[in-house]
Parts: structure tokens; sequence; C-alpha cells
């Protein structure tokens, strides 16, 4: 009966590594919630120019001036410039039909020479 009372409970080393375990995860989320609020501006960036009436006549130049202003109004700093949307943002037009789609990816550290890198591909559509 003795051994069953001193046997209750979690040791010292078994509270350290619990604490550890949810520290890690701790980091881990509040590295990736910043990924998933840019990613749901741009979203909407993309949401809102393709529900524009005027994106069916407009170039692909004008579709990226629009993306990258709406980057600066967000706050995006990814796309804040037409040089950083050229290779990820591209623009498909035929059969009355318009496609945007978006390919990017980000990299943000994590802790020491861990990073976490997140592969992005959004497309949308207008008929």
């Amino acid at each position: 009966m003795n051994t069953l009372r001193k046997q209750m409970g979690m040791t010292v080393i078994g509270w350290v590594l619990t604490l550890v375990v949810l520290a890690f995860g701790v980091l881990f989320v509040l590295r990736l919630v910043p990924l998933y609020t840019e990613s749901f501006k741009i979203d909407q960036a993309l949401s809102s120019i393709i529900r524009d009436p005027s994106t069916a006549e407009s170039s692909r130049a004008e579709i990226v001036k629009r993306f990258v202003a709406r980057m600066s109004i967000d706050d995006v700093d990814r796309f804040d410039s037409e040089e950083k949307v050229k290779d990820s943002l591209t623009v498909e037009k035929g059969n009355g039909r318009t496609v945007i789609r978006m390919q990017y990816q980000t990299l943000a550290p994590l802790v020491g020479n861990l990073s976490i890198l997140a592969d992005w591909d959004k497309e949308v559509s207008r008929p």
C-alpha cells in the first residue's frame, strides 16, 4: 500500500518533458498563424479581383497592379511590388473565362536552423 502512494502523479522529469512538448507545440502554432493570416489575405484579394467585372477586359499587368495595391493595403510585404509578384501570379484567358492562379512558397523560421516551409497554390476563376 505504501508503494502505491509513492507512485501517484508525475515525476519532475515527466512534468519537464510535458512542458517542453507543450512549449514546442505553442511555438509551432505561433509561427503558423502569420502564414495562414497572410494566405487568407491573398485569398481575399484574388477573390475581390476576380469578382470585379472589369477583370475580363483587363490585361495581366493591370491585374498585377490591382493585386499589388491590395497587398499594400493589407500589409502583406511578400508581394508589395510587381517584381515580387511576376513569377507567382499567372492569368489565363480563353473561351470567355478568366483564371488567376497564385503559386508561391513561404519559409518561416521555427527555432535555430529549423524552418517551416508552406507551399501555396490558389486559383480563382470567373466564367
